[in-house]
Parts: structure tokens; sequence; C-alpha cells
């Protein structure tokens, strides 16, 4: 009788998944800031590790991330992150910050294979740190991390700048939503001799009433508010100010246009 064939290794099985393996941070010369215990306490599952310049750069290279916290105030963000970049370019790299330097800042934003996360007066957003050192080093997102990440992110956004937001989306409201339906509709319906210029507008208008004119306000307040979410996540400023910022202008021009039709009619 042959011998039965050995079963062929599970080749799905046996072999190691490293998207599974523990997120490696490399604390990079933390010394005035409580960044190793935050880190230990925040985020249990990573792998920690103290590297710097005298480290062999073996072991730079061995982990995911760096992280830097430059959060003290005797810490020069720009001068630390200068020194990283000069030993390893292209390492992913998260800057830890608790200023408001705004051109470093900037300049952040715009560099490969770096990210932001400020400090707060609660300590450091470890799901902050956690999404965006993932991020960087191109490991996959749990749900979990991009919630609790996108939830932090708002949290940690310095208060004039959400106060500026939400003033823009005020602005937008009054200017292209109250102030343009208005003087469109009393132009349109209640002056003789005057019309609507839009051409969209006017056929809006003529095939379904106001009802036409304030879908159409929905319409671009939707677009608008998916372009500010969308580069919220992405820490876009464009994307950010933007779309509240061109309604509240078009708004603005709207409204100023059909207030000096209304008079010299």
């Amino acid at each position: 009788m042959a011998p039965s064939p050995e079963p062929e290794p599970d080749t799905e099985t046996s072999h190691t998944d490293t998207d599974e393996r523990p997120l490696t941070i490399g604390l990079w010369e933390p010394s005035t800031t409580p960044i190793e215990s935050e880190l230990k306490s925040g985020l249990p599952d990573a792998e920690r590790s103290v590297v710097g310049r005298d480290v062999n750069p073996l072991e730079v290279h061995a982990v995911d991330c760096l992280i830097a916290d430059c959060s003290a105030p005797e810490v020069t963000s720009a001068a630390v992150y200068e020194q990283i970049r000069e030993l390893y370019p292209e390492k992913p790299l998260v800057v830890i910050t608790a200023g408001s330097d705004a051109a470093f800042l900037e300049r952040l934003e715009t560099a490969d294979a770096a990210a932001h996360v400020p400090r707060t007066e609660t300590g450091i957003p470890t799901a902050l740190v956690s999404a965006r050192c993932k991020r960087l080093a191109a490991r996959p997102l749990s749900a979990a991390d991009t919630d609790a990440a996108e939830e932090t992110a708002d949290d940690t956004r310095p208060m004039t700048q959400r106060l500026g937001l939400w003033v823009l989306w005020v602005i937008a409201v009054a200017t292209y939503g109250v102030g343009d339906s208005v003087s469109t509709i009393i132009a349109v319906y209640l002056v003789d001799g005057l019309g609507e210029g839009n051409p969209l507008v006017a056929v809006l208008l003529a095939e379904f009433g106001i009802r036409g004119l304030f879908g159409l306000k929905i319409l671009v307040f939707l677009i608008a508010i998916t372009i500010n979410l969308y580069g919220r996540q992405r820490e876009d400023w464009v994307g950010y100010y933007g779309p509240p910022a061109f309604v509240a202008l078009l708004g603005a021009v709207l409204t100023a246009s059909n207030l000096i039709a209304i008079v010299t009619a």
C-alpha cells in the first residue's frame, strides 16, 4: 500500500502577517517631557525605544516611525527637525509641539514623511500620534484608530482656528444663504422690470419657483461642507478655510449686486 502524501504546508496561515505586528516607535532623545510615560499608558501595545544621534543607525531604521517631542519651552522645533532630517532624511517622523510657530508648522504640512501633533493641556493625544505614525509608515489603520484620530484632531485644533471656521460659516449662511436669497426674491417677484441675471437661477426659478433657488443653495452648501471635511482630514488649510470663505464671499458679492439693482431700479 503506497504511503499517503504528506499535506502541503498552508502558506496562507504559516507566514507571519507583518501588518499585525505591534507599531514600533523610536523616541528621539526624550529628556525634558514625560513623553515615555504618556506613550506607555496611551499606547500600551506599541513597542518603544529611545534613539538619537549616537544610536546605531540600524536601530533607527528598525522602527516604523520616529517621534520628536519638541513641546518643552527650551527646545527649538526647527533645529531638532533639521538635525533628524540631516541624519535620516526619509524616515517617517512625527513632531510634537506646544507652540504656534506658523512658519515651521506650514513647513511640516508640506514636508515628505513628516506630520505634526500638538500637545494639549492634558498631554499628548496618543490616538492621533498612533494614527499619524501608521499613516506615515504605510501601516493599516483600524476603524478605532481612524475615529479616535479624527475626534482628537478636532479637540487639539487651536480654539482660534475652530472659532475662525465657525465665523466663516456664519458669514456664509448670512450672505449666501439669507442675504442673496431674500434679495433675489425681492428683485424677481416684487420689483417691476427686474429679473434674474444668472441663467441657471433663472431656469430654476422658472421651473421650480423659490424651491429651485433654495435647492441650489443647499447643494452649494453640501459641496462646500464635503470639501471642508475632506480638507480637515488631510490637514489642508486651503480645504479647511477655503469652502466657507468662498461661499461667504460669493454671497456678499451677489447680495450687494442684488441690492444695487433694487435700489437703482
